[in-house]
């Protein structure tokens, strides 16, 4: 009887936590999503707000992240045939080093010149406190599409594909 008991406890740990954690989606779909300060990679600060007024994709994501590193290539081409959206990359990373040479193997593997796209921002999330603080990024990548008015549209938890791009 004991093992049984056993099981229902982790049963009920398991729903409970699925619940705990679908629950967690971060700012409403209905409201827009609050301004902050970003740092960029390159040390530069900015205002998340700074790009409203046209259509925006934030896109949470890690260097070592597998899934992340797998879609990269194919995010970059997305960007590159939507030039009226605005591309906030987000890193978990713990460290900023690791970015620049991460976005260089992407930009050789795409073939894709990142200078040549002026509305790719990166963004360098210390503390995870944009991604998780701020959002609840609980696994990556995740991607919200947000209205020029800085309303979430659509979100893709996991890789992106052409699909979830919005026309």
């Amino acid at each position: 009887m004991k093992p049984f008991a056993v099981a229902i406890a982790l049963l009920i740990a398991v729903v409970g936590g699925a619940f705990v954690v679908s629950s967690r989606n971060g700012p409403s779909l209905a409201d827009p999503v609050p301004n902050m300060t970003v740092m960029l990679t390159s040390g530069e600060i900015r205002q998340l707000y700074d790009y409203q007024g046209k259509p925006t994709v934030l896109h949470f994501w890690a260097t070592w992240c597998a899934p992340c590193v797998k879609e990269f290539p194919s995010l970059l081409r997305l960007a590159k045939e939507h030039p009226e959206w605005q591309l906030v990359l987000i890193s978990a990373d713990e460290k900023v080093a690791p970015i620049a040479p991460f976005m260089q193997k992407m930009e050789d593997m795409s073939g894709i010149p990142l200078g040549s796209m002026p509305q790719l921002v990166q963004v360098w999330d210390e503390g995870k406190r944009i991604s998780q603080d701020t959002f609840q990024v609980v696994s990556y990548p995740e991607t919200i599409f947000l209205s020029p008015n800085m309303r979430p549209v659509h979100k893709v938890v996991g890789a992106i594909t052409p699909e979830d791009w919005p026309r």
